[in-house]
């Protein structure tokens, strides 16, 4: 467990996620219920997230609000219904009279009664009928490339579907979550990797954007960074997610040449250190016996590896843990799980306390917290010798009711407010020499991508703004720290343009990568498809 200054502070609702995409998303449907309508949409949005239970219980509220809403019972049929359910689900869609129906619904219809005789049917031919029917409507294309992608694994077809979806639906997020993987099979893993960072800065508060980059670190071996988006996944709520790391560490045991081969836990010196690591902490925790950090349990230059600052000896390490004890009161420190291989062990951990007393120099909020988070340890001589934490801060601190930033946080508002006055020199200052700035696919400046130093954006980039519009300004800005040096901005322009007179409400993300307190590379996000309308005589 460790107090990290340097928050991993990412946006994190506390509610269900609400959908992002609107009316015009979705097929015309016959049903007239609006409340049948908005359940639909949202069940959608939840599944196309992964959280399917939460989609399954909102696709029921459709139904019940309207037990005939044909396409409400065929998104059962194709995405939430176990197996054995869909045969009598299909009879009931099936059984609805067709007078009534949408062209939309008259095409899913006939897939249906495929279906119904053929469960291995091919829905190809049904889904590009949608599409040259509805050539505009964002879900025909998503219904279009999962099916490609998922029921007939065909690669080629999902990506030119998918592809046109951020097209029409550039903020749809879930769909770059689906281009990453796509991306990710054929081997291509920088684009893949483009395709998780868009996913992720488009929704920030979905767990399954966390997972989905952990998996991608995993398959590139960086296996530190993928137990960190791993438990950032689980923390809010993709639980799951800690059993992914028992996999993902022992990748990485083998990969350094740890372990030839899993140690079984049953093996007499594992389960001596896992005995070890769990009683002794349970000691330290919840008995508060902090002299337990001592000599014979931990090794004398144990260390804590922090991005805070590294924490070396048994002095200072008993030191760091005392603010704990004095920080909170009726604490259950509870090891969920521990296992390892060779001296590298992996704790799954979850504290609970009541802060009652002054906490690294926090007085007392009298608020109770209930956090997990992952640990991991190496032995020397059965002896803990080196630990690191990862937990989701940004929970802790809610808890706390505190609001936390970094300094990297601080060093974009500051761009910020200095682009919001005119100081364009105090935005180019805060900027690395060699910065990679790279706005939007489809954003008519990223003709110049990527821009290479200071110069290079003001000229490519802010001259230009100031040429081509009456005023450009940035409203709604939200700042969050989504791992260790990236810092998020979801904010929306407000500008007019010279010549057309159009005037840009357009909702974007920005993701700034940090190093030593400056920006190193920028990355736009943004409904390039209103700029290019704008931009129009």
């Amino acid at each position: 467990m460790n107090y990290t200054i340097r928050i991993l502070l990412y946006l994190l609702f506390l509610g269900a996620a609400a959908p992002v995409i609107g009316q015009d998303f979705f097929l015309p449907v016959s049903t007239t219920s609006t409340t049948a309508k908005e359940a639909y949409r949202t069940a959608s949005y939840q599944a196309s997230n992964i959280h399917f239970a939460t989609a399954r219980e909102t696709l029921a509220e459709a139904l019940a609000a309207d037990p005939d809403y044909f396409m409400a019972l065929v998104y059962s049929i194709q995405v939430l219904a176990p197996k054995d359910d869909k045969p009598a689900l299909i009879e009931r869609a099936l059984a609805i009279d067709p007078a009534g129906f949408t062209p939309a619904e008259r095409i899913m219809r006939e897939y249906l009664v495929a279906l119904r005789d053929d469960p291995d049917a091919s829905p190809a031919k049904t889904m590009e009928k949608l599409t040259k029917e509805y050539p505009a409507v964002p879900e025909a294309y998503e219904w279009t490339y999962l099916h490609a992608a998922y029921t007939d694994k065909d690669a080629e077809a999902a990506e030119r579907y998918a592809l046109r979806l951020t097209e029409l639906a550039p903020d749809f997020a879930p769909v770059y979550n689906g281009l990453g993987y796509l991306k990710m099979g054929q081997g291509l893993m920088a684009e893949a990797k483009t395709y998780f960072d868009k996913y992720l800065a488009l929704a920030p508060d979905e767990a399954n954007a966390y997972d989905s980059m952990a998996e991608y670190y995993a398959e590139n071996k960086d296996y530190a960074a993928s137990v960190r988006y791993y438990n950032q996944a689980a923390a809010m709520g993709m639980t799951a997610s800690y059993d992914r790391v028992q996999q993902v560490f022992t990748d990485w045991c083998q990969a350094t040449g740890e372990a030839d081969k899993p140690e079984a836990t049953a093996d007499p010196a594992l389960a001596q250190k896992l005995e070890h690591v769990e009683s002794v902490w349970d000691r330290i925790i919840n008995q508060r016996q902090i002299g337990e950090i001592n000599a014979a349990n931990f090794a004398s230059d144990i260390r804590m590896v922090s991005e805070a600052g590294d924490v070396t000896g048994i002095e200072d390490f008993r030191a760091h843990y005392q603010h704990y004890l004095t920080g909170f009161s009726d604490i259950d420190f509870t090891v969920e799980s521990v296992f390892g291989q060779g001296d590298r062990l992996v704790k799954h951990w979850r504290f609970a306390g009541k802060h009652t007393g002054e906490f690294f120099g926090i007085p007392a909020t009298g608020k109770s917290v209930d956090v997990q988070g992952v640990t991991l340890i190496r032995m020397q001589n059965g002896k803990i010798a080196q630990e690191q934490d990862f937990m989701n801060d940004l929970v802790f601190y809610e808890q706390l009711g505190l609001l936390p930033q970094t300094g990297d946080v601080t060093v974009i508002q500051n761009i910020y407010d200095a682009f919001s006055t005119g100081d364009i020199p105090a935005v180019l200052a805060a900027m690395d020499p060699k910065i990679v700035w790279n706005e939007a696919e489809g954003n008519a400046m990223a003709d110049g991508n990527p821009y290479i130093g200071p110069d290079a954006v003001l000229n490519g980039v802010f001259a230009r703004l100031g040429a081509e519009h009456d005023y450009f300004k940035l409203k709604d800005i939200e700042l969050h720290a989504v791992d260790g040096n990236r810092v998020l901005a979801t904010l929306r322009y407000d500008a007019r343009r010279k010549g057309s007179g159009k005037v840009i409400d357009a909702q974007v993300a920005h993701l700034w990568t940090m190093k030593d307190g400056k920006v190193t590379a920028f990355q736009q996000y943004a409904d390039t498809h209103q700029l290019a309308e704008a931009a129009k005589k």
